[in-house]
């Protein structure tokens, strides 16, 4: 996370080495990022709770093999919401 001119962002590294995962992420721009926390109880149950972390906005260039998406992160995102209301 860095801060500048009152945004936070969020860049998240994509490692594209797995065959599964695409290179190429257009079309996310305005994506939510959510944060998903997961829970196994002893007896195997699998509980979950999300929350809004961000929205995507812009894929950078591919290093070694990663490819950042850059994000505004929860701080921006609400005063950009409270802006509308």
């Amino acid at each position: 996370m860095q801060e500048r001119d009152g945004f936070d962002y969020l860049d998240y590294e994509i490692d594209l080495s797995y065959p599964e995962v695409p290179r190429n992420f257009g079309g996310v721009s305005g994506g939510g990022v959510w944060r998903v926390f997961l829970y196994c109880s002893h007896d195997g149950e699998i509980d979950w709770k999300m929350s809004f972390h961000g929205t995507a906005y812009y894929q950078l260039q591919i290093v070694d093999e990663h490819r950042p998406i850059r994000c505004h992160g929860p701080k921006s995102t609400t005063a950009v919401l409270n802006t509308i209301r």
